[in-house]
Parts: structure tokens; C-alpha cells; sequence
């Protein structure tokens, strides 16, 4: 064997793991945008159910209550980090506030009667029952006035 024949073999191999290494890096970089999306669904999916059990709860126990039923004065407190859209047909939807394809939305239910849609960006807000009316208070003042028919 010529000592130019080695060569052209060692280089073909190096190639040829060079080729299966940059596989390997997309086929980790592919999945850790996944494991990214999944997460950031879960969050929001989280912060979803957590709007609904609260709005569900406080239109089902009544005046002065919180979302374990017992009475309180104040009503109760919620902190979200994302935009969440209330429909008035039962529907939340909480994303992002930019409207990029690449974003995950999550949507869940509720069951209170609400006669408008609620927008209401990152912060937070104090949800109360008084007089069959449903206040989603922000720290300036009332915002939203949702009245519950009976």
C-alpha cells in the first residue's frame, strides 16, 4: 500500500463520524425545542386551569367567597404571566402577546356566567363576588364589572 491510499481512508473516516456527529447535534437541537414548547404549554396550561377553578369557584359559592368556599371579605388574589383572554360562552385562552405562528397557546373552560369578554394582560388581580357581580380588580382600581344573572 502507497502511503497516499492511508491517508484518503483516514480522511474518508473522519468524514464520515464528522457526518454522524452533526446528526446527532440536530437530532438533540430538534428535541430541545420541543421539551421548550411543551414546557411553555404546561405553564400556560397551568395559569389557564388555575383562572377557570377560581372564576368557576367564586361564581358557584357566592357572595363574599374564595375558591375553597370558605367567606372572606378581600376575594381572591391571582398573579398571571401571560395575556389571558375570558370569553363570555366559557372559554379562557391564555398566550403571548405577540401573535407569531411559533406561538403555543393553551385553552381551557370554566363554568360562571360572564356578560363580556375579559382581556387581561400579565400582573395581578383581585377576583371578587359582591351583589351577583364578578370584580376582576387590578391594583389602580375595578377594571372589569361582570355581572352573574341568576
Amino acid at each position: 500500500m502507497k502511503k497516499a491510499q492511508i491517508s484518503t481512508e483516514v480522511m474518508y473516516s473522519v468524514g464520515v463520524m464528522i457526518m454522524i456527529f452533526l446528526i446527532l447535534i440536530g437530532i438533540s437541537f430538534n428535541r430541545r425545542v420541543e421539551i421548550k414548547k411543551l414546557d411553555d404549554f404546561y405553564e400556560k396550561r397551568n395559569e389557564c386551569l388555575k383562572l377557570a377553578n377560581f372564576l368557576t369557584s367564586i361564581g358557584s359559592f357566592g357572595q363574599f367567597s374564595s375558591a375553597n368556599g370558605s367567606s372572606i371579605i378581600g376575594g381572591i388574589e391571582i398573579n398571571l404571566k401571560h395575556y389571558a383572554d375570558v370569553f363570555d360562552y366559557g372559554v379562557i385562552v391564555v398566550r403571548d402577546p405577540s401573535e407569531s405562528v411559533k406561538t403555543v397557546e393553551a385553552t381551557c373552560t370554566f363554568n360562571a356566567n360572564v356578560t363580556s369578554t375579559l382581556n387581561l394582560m400579565p400582573g395581578s388581580y383581585l377576583i371578587q363576588h359582591f351583589n351577583n357581580i364578578i370584580k376582576i380588580k387590578i391594583p389602580g382600581g375595578f377594571k372589569y364589572q361582570t355581572p352573574i344573572p341568576y
